[in-house]
């Protein structure tokens, strides 16, 4: 089935991701990433131990985020799915290879190599 990017899936794994003890264990994770997929944009902020807010956003606020990871919906439906395999895509591989990561601001773009596992164990929490 293919899996796309909504609020409520987001919403569903910021519940979830909030849950986990492992969030905790990966340390504490303040940045606010966007979302591109197609014509979609999303904010997820983390703030200290959890994910603390999942909203809908238009293209310009995706200038007022820390980074946004910019795919195709197609490509977003591919590593949704994924991360309900034995192994699931992990974020930083895809921006290695085709460099998703995007940002307005290079010194923010560092808080994605910063705290990438936590964002990991987001999207984990996508697989429902």
């Amino acid at each position: 089935m293919a899996k796309s990017i909504t609020l409520k899936t987001l919403k569903d794994a910021r519940k979830r991701t909030n849950e986990d003890p492992l969030l905790r264990k990966l340390g504490s994770c303040d940045a606010r990433f966007g979302i591109k997929s197609g014509r979609q944009y999303f904010a997820i902020s983390f703030s200290g131990f959890e994910c603390s807010g999942i909203d809908q956003i238009d293209e310009d606020g995706l200038a007022e985020m820390d980074f946004y990871v910019d795919m195709t919906k197609s490509d977003w439906s591919r590593f949704l799915a994924s991360q309900e395999t034995a192994r699931p895509e992990q974020l930083h591989a895809l921006d290695t290879s085709n460099g998703v990561v995007k940002s307005h601001n290079a010194r923010n773009r560092l808080r994605f190599s910063q705290y990438h596992q936590s964002f990991q164990l987001f999207f984990s929490h996508t697989a429902a």
